[in-house]
């Protein structure tokens, strides 16, 4: 990885800063096994930015910028096509008839001449891979109310070029309609079978051969725009802060499946997995009145956090359509949807709220310091529900409940800590 960069603040008058940058990025890949993707050398990341008094007396901030900005490539991204491609592992499952099977203690060393395998799915990368990149602005304005409090409005924006899988042998798709009107009487049914669905395929599937044919592609996408609003104010004894934000999240295409229909990237269009659009963060810090060696010098703080539920898929049970192997378990992530009956995200789990407290003092010893400390998290003791433990596939007696378990944030718990500064 070899990087520079040029940067100049320029203060134009009293009152107004300019901010100007260019950063320039080139990541070389060598000697790493189906990685054909050649080196990305256009990576120029400009950068500007500003802050403004418009006033000049110190009581109004207007600051703002916009910028480009690369990302590297992720360890797991650059070994996939080594790993998960036509060279790379194969796992085959023999029963003890077939005629592979090894002799106990034999083992089977590798595959011998002439052995036929059924069709595969591979994950290769595509040759004109290059570094996800985004965009990013910003804007705010912020205002100073008497000698201890301000307010403020800030706008966030976010665009970005990412990595995306896509099944470049996919079947073709079952529209929405077709699907929703043949699953409505019995979610369990079957639309497609995947021989049925292999016909279809550009390549139909045969010994030998591929099924899915997953390339790593620069198409997909993220959008994100939000406002957030603040408050704070502070006093010696008593330090207030607020902020809600109120946001979109949206991306399409991920690196780590193919989508539900890889002929129509677009229709992968949908909520991020971190998707919160409301956002409350509030803080309290009172410094607490006392005099003396015991009851002087105590703090109490808590912290309040309140935001929308995490997103998560609906969809049908199995395999309806006949998307073929790779289906299963791992299609309650995010990646992996053969068969919704909307789209992706489009349910939310409950509101998630927890607030922290914490009680500390500080003793002087000399030139040395001892903190006692005391925290307590979650200290309404809040179940908070994660979206990986709602039952999301339509049919379920327990659809749309939660199943607890791991997918919980904790409990009330609490925390004592004694520390020597020296």
């Amino acid at each position: 990885m070899l990087a520079g960069f040029l940067q100049d603040d320029w203060r134009v008058r009293n009152n107004l800063t300019l901010n100007l940058g260019l950063r320039y990025d080139v990541e070389i890949i060598k000697d790493v096994p189906d990685w054909p993707a050649g080196t990305d050398k256009n990576n120029f990341d400009p950068r500007v930015g500003f802050a403004w008094d418009p006033k000049g007396d110190q009581k109004w901030a207007v600051r703002g910028g916009i910028g480009r900005f690369t990302q590297q490539y992720a360890i797991f991204t650059i070994v996939k096509g080594g790993v998960g491609g036509r060279n790379g592992l194969v796992t085959l499952s023999l029963n003890s008839t077939d005629p592979l099977f090894p002799t106990f203690p034999n083992t089977l060393p590798g595959f011998p001449a002439g052995a036929v395998l059924p069709a595969r799915s591979i994950q290769e990368i595509s040759p004109d891979l290059q570094n996800e990149y985004s965009w990013n602005g910003s804007f705010g304005v912020q205002h100073q109310l008497g000698a201890r409090s301000n307010v403020a409005v800030d706008f966030n924006m976010n665009r970005g070029v990412k990595h995306g899988f896509l099944d470049m042998n996919a079947p073709d798709p079952i529209p929405k309609d077709q699907l929703n009107a043949a699953l409505s009487a019995n979610p369990n049914a079957i639309v497609r079978t995947q021989a049925q669905a292999d016909l279809t395929r550009p390549n139909v599937p045969g010994p030998n051969g591929f099924r899915h044919m997953d390339v790593l592609t620069n198409q997909g996408r993220s959008w994100y725009q939000g406002v957030r609003f603040s408050a704070a104010h502070r006093t010696r004894p008593v330090i207030m802060t607020a902020s809600y934000t109120f946001s979109k999240a949206e991306d399409m295409l991920n690196h780590w499946f193919s989508p539900e229909n890889s002929r129509d990237p677009e229709s992968d269009r949908g909520p991020t997995g971190a998707s919160t659009p409301h956002n409350l963060v509030t803080s309290f810090t009172w410094n607490l009145p006392g005099s003396g060696p015991i009851l002087s010098g105590w703090r109490l703080s808590t912290v309040s956090h309140s935001q929308s539920g995490a997103p998560y898929t609906i969809r049908y049970a199995g395999d309806p359509v006949g998307y073929g192997a790779g289906v299963g378990a791992a299609c309650n992530s995010r990646g992996c949807q053969p068969s919704t009956p909307n789209g992706r995200n489009t349910a939310r789990g409950m509101f998630i709220n927890y607030a922290d407290l914490t009680l500390g003092k500080m003793f002087q010893v000399g030139g040395d310091r001892i903190e006692l400390r005391a925290d307590v998290f979650n200290v309404l003791n809040n179940q908070n529900l994660l979206a990986g433990g709602y039952i999301n596939l339509v049919g379920n007696p327990r659809f749309g409940q939660h199943t607890g378990g791991s997918n919980v944030l904790p409990g009330r718990q609490f925390q004592f800590a004694l520390t020597y500064r020296f």
